[in-house]
């Protein structure tokens, strides 16, 4: 090791290794993007060990520095695809020159390529920390082999042994995630940083704003029009807060991937038991391998009499996603694997009131300020109990609304990266050991 190296601390030469940093499927890829974007605003030397992009792909971050090919494997490649992840062809000499240019490496997946890499580090004696994005149930979900526990028992210890095992500290997103990982017997230093919020001021200032006049809002956003097939199916989305009833309708917003984890099943089995069901016009935000699933069991519930408005589906860009957070009277987070959800904390940060599953392997019940905003995951009348308990107290839901509109430091973005900043340095001093 050059002696340059040894006395480097505010100069670190990080690399990211991730199989495709490119992807926009999933929310891995998008926060190695935001963090390598931000260490390079602050001065650092960031270079990426990754397949490269599609085009037009999130080019703003440039080529990999280190290219490795798209890796296709048979049978499985198209169920990879709709989960939104890619994988990268393994070249050994291409790593080890990717680690040898390094100070500290940053193993963003728990993969192959990462354990290739993580054993160049250990070799060459680099600094090497992980985050722990995914848990095994994450995956084995989609093939609905969650419940499996010696199936997840066996591809958590082969992450723990090939990739965290070789690292010097594991960022964990969540407590939830490192309870988990110490119960494991994990070898390196835990550390609770969170993934961070990165949200403009003037989306704040907006964001505040709109809530305090969300009656003026209308659903579905004009640019919807374009994506409506049918102008029967537009007016349906539209009349929605024209109904001839007395009654008011509420708007119930989930945003999320269309995934068995993420369970946006037990939401719409929940509206039978409601006795709000006729007054809901639910949306579901996203895509995903659940969607013609979901769109069926909505379809019967719309027969069945259970609903009177048809839930919509729908792919929204980042700002009007905002737009129908802001418009929601509840917003339903009812995912049952979760290493974090950014996504649902975002959501609560435009002023909605959130019902949130909680389960063994959630941490985003974490983000609930009311008991009463929880409900066990996988239990459709337990969620039904809470959509009606809020909806039966305005003001209470009103003041959940408002104390959402201030988030915790510790999940600002900023805050985040200069935890992340420091764990690198930490690490580098560790990397001897």
């Amino acid at each position: 090791m050059d002696q340059d190296a040894k006395t480097r601390p505010q100069n670190l030469k990080i690399l990211f290794v991730i199989n495709n940093l490119y992807t926009s499927g999933n929310g891995l890829s998008a926060s190695a993007r935001n963090v390598i974007a931000a260490l390079r605003d602050h001065g650092y030397e960031v270079r990426v060990l990754s397949a490269g992009p599609k085009s037009g792909a999130h080019t703003d971050l440039g080529e990999p520095d280190y290219y490795l090919p798209n890796l296709r494997i048979p049978i499985v490649n198209r169920l990879i695809k709709s989960q939104g992840y890619a994988f990268a062809g393994i070249r050994p000499r291409q790593i080890k020159k990717a680690v040898e240019w390094a100070d500290v490496v940053h193993l963003e997946e728990p993969f192959t390529l990462q354990a290739a890499a993580g054993w160049w580090a250990r070799k060459l004696g680099k600094a090497v920390v992980g985050t722990y994005h995914i848990h095994p149930e994450n995956l084995t979900a989609s093939v609905n082999l969650d419940g499996l526990r010696t199936l997840n028992r066996i591809i958590l210890g082969w992450w723990k042994r090939q990739v965290f095992d070789r690292c010097h500290i594991v960022q964990c997103p969540s407590r939830n995630v490192k309870e988990r990982l110490q119960r494991k017997g994990f070898k390196a230093r835990l550390e609770v940083i969170s993934n961070g919020l990165h949200l403009d001021p003037a989306f704040v200032t907006a964001a505040q704003e709109k809530r305090e006049h969300a009656q003026n809002l209308t659903y579905p956003p004009p640019a919807l029009a374009l994506q409506s097939k049918t102008t029967e199916l537009l007016e349906a989305a539209q009349s929605f807060l024209h109904v001839n009833t007395k009654k008011p309708i509420y708007q119930v917003a989930s945003i999320g991937r269309l995934s068995k984890e993420k369970d946006q099943i037990t939401l719409l089995k929940a509206l039978r038991y409601s006795r709000y069901s006729k007054q809901l016009k639910v949306i579901l935000a996203g895509r995903g391998p659940m969607q013609k699933k979901l769109e069926k069991l909505a379809d019967k519930l719309l027969k069945e009499g259970a609903l009177t408005q048809p839930v919509d589906f729908v792919f929204l860009p980042h700002d009007e996603l905002a737009d129908l957070a802001i418009a929601a009277d509840l917003y339903i987070h009812s995912a049952y694997i979760e290493v974090e959800g950014l996504s649902c904390l975002e959501a609560l940060y435009c002023g909605v009131t959130p019902i949130i599953a909680k389960a063994r392997l959630s941490a985003t019940s974490q983000f609930a300020m009311s008991p009463k905003s929880i409900f066990p995951a996988r239990r459709p009348r337990a969620l039904a109990k809470r959509i009606d308990y809020w909806l039966a107290r305005p003001k209470a839901r009103l003041e959940q609304e408002r104390a959402h509109m201030t988030m915790p430091a510790e999940y600002d973005f900023d805050y985040c990266l200069h935890q992340l900043i420091s764990m690198y340095h930490r690490a580098y001093k560790l990397r001897t050991k």
